[in-house]
């Protein structure tokens, strides 16, 4: 987007499980390819889900981490269908 024009600047952000094995050669492929040789043109961050969803709590968004946190951390229904 940068690129094209349409920003002048940009941070791709991944944001994950901390239990990821395969994280971090996702990342750093990511990061090769999203950064560019200028850092205030373009950035990289990854960050763990239950980061994200402190620091929304921390900034008073309570209502967005709760609805965050249903769909990527809420393990309970998996583990009522595997363990009963």
């Amino acid at each position: 987007m940068i690129e094209s024009g349409l920003y002048s600047k940009g941070r791709f952000i991944v944001i994950y499980p901390v239990q990821n094995n395969n994280y971090d050669a996702a990342v750093n492929a990511y990061r090769t390819h999203l950064i560019s040789d200028d850092p205030t043109l373009s950035g990289f961050q990854s960050v763990t889900h239950k980061a994200c969803l402190d620091s929304l709590r921390a900034i008073g968004e309570e209502e967005t981490a709760s609805a965050l946190y249903g769909p990527y951390l809420d393990f309970s229904r998996v583990e009522k269908a595997i363990f009963g």
